[in-house]
């Protein structure tokens, strides 16, 4: 399998675990999310998370933002 179709899968798998665990809802929001955060990682990068790793920092950085205000720095160490 060649290296964009992996990460094809990764990310289809990513999103698979997300529409498993979140509301109906914010399904569509989070699908585009999830592959457009990932879509300039280096390859071999992606390609060393598990979905569920990929899934899980994609959720972070997202509700991270989520509960930011505007003007307001977030950082989460």
């Amino acid at each position: 399998m060649r290296t964009i179709e992996r990460k094809a899968q990764l990310l289809d798998e990513a999103v698979a675990i997300m529409r498993q665990r979140t509301p109906e809802q914010t399904r569509p929001e989070l699908d585009r999310y999830i592959r457009l955060y990932f879509t300039h990682v280096n390859d071999e990068d992606l390609l060393t998370l598990s979905p569920q790793n990929a899934y899980g920092a994609a959720l972070a950085h997202y509700r991270l933002a989520a509960s930011r205000r505007p003007g307001e720095v977030a950082i989460r160490v």
